[in-house]
């Protein structure tokens, strides 16, 4: 024979949740017992749960809070752009972290946690000392044959080819490869832009993912705030006008989301 345990039942207002013959014998005794409060989801801060007396059981509303990790934010998402300006012109072996921390809060914006912090790659790839002479590059038999068709020096192109994998087309003047890393753009994502002067090319970092990691590993250190970093290139597309923003390194988020199913 087995008895059956005493009701539960929820009491409006406070929520009160005990046993039936508990919550008599705490009125009798004059004694009121608190219980911890816990907001509920859904209820504008309106109400509040008491846990019970018997060890072991946790009313269902509370395993649901526990699980979602308290009140649920039913505020509308934001997304905050915010430039950060005056960083010097880089140098090999700058400390870039330590630029970027300097100019966010020199204009008033210093790093939050959960801040995404995305650095072109020309300021990392500067920094770590990417920079090639072209004069002091000797380029092949095939980098020549290839620059004729195309109407390219072939210095640059000889570049190109020791940063990529495979040409993937080449014709009206363009040459597109796959690079050691895996991205399919032109020229090996090697950039005649923001560099020292005429003659110099900028290649990728060797490590993006890498070189993401330390930028953000070197935030965190100077401001003991944690967040992400993404490492961004410049991209053409196919068949289209102008260009595109590509992250090509990044640490502290995934960048993938699976869909499928």
């Amino acid at each position: 024979m087995h008895a059956r345990p005493p009701a539960r039942r929820v009491r409006g207002g406070g929520h009160d949740i005990r046993r039936r013959g508990q919550r008599e014998r705490d009125n009798q005794g004059g004694r009121r017992r608190e219980g911890r409060r816990i907001p509920l989801l859904g209820a504008g801060g309106g109400g509040a749960l008491r846990r019970a007396d018997h060890e072991g059981f946790r009313p269902r509303l509370e395993e649901q809070a526990c699980r979602e990790g308290g009140v649920r934010d039913l505020r509308p998402p934001r997304v905050e752009v915010i430039g950060v300006t005056g960083i010097p012109i880089v140098k090999p072996g700058d400390d870039v972290p330590r630029l970027i921390v300097e100019a966010a809060e020199r204009q008033g914006t210093p790093i939050q946690d959960g801040d995404i912090v995305v650095v072109s790659h020309i300021i990392v790839s500067r920094a770590e000392g990417r920079i090639v002479n072209l004069n002091a590059v000797k380029p092949s038999k095939f980098a020549e044959n290839i620059a004729e068709t195309l109407g390219k020096d072939p210095r640059l192109v000889e570049v190109i080819l020791r940063e990529s994998r495979s040409i993937v087309r080449m014709g009206d003047g363009h040459l597109i490869t796959e690079t050691k890393h895996g991205f399919v753009c032109a020229n090996s994502g090697v950039d005649q832009s923001n560099v020292p002067g005429e003659g110099f090319v900028a290649l990728l970092p060797e490590d993006p993912d890498e070189s993401a990691r330390r930028i953000r590993d070197g935030i965190e250190k100077l401001t003991g705030r944690r967040g992400a970093v993404v490492v961004s290139d410049t991209h053409g597309r196919p068949l289209r006008d102008g260009e595109i923003n590509v992250t090509i390194g990044v640490s502290g988020l995934k960048p993938i989301r699976d869909r499928r199913g």
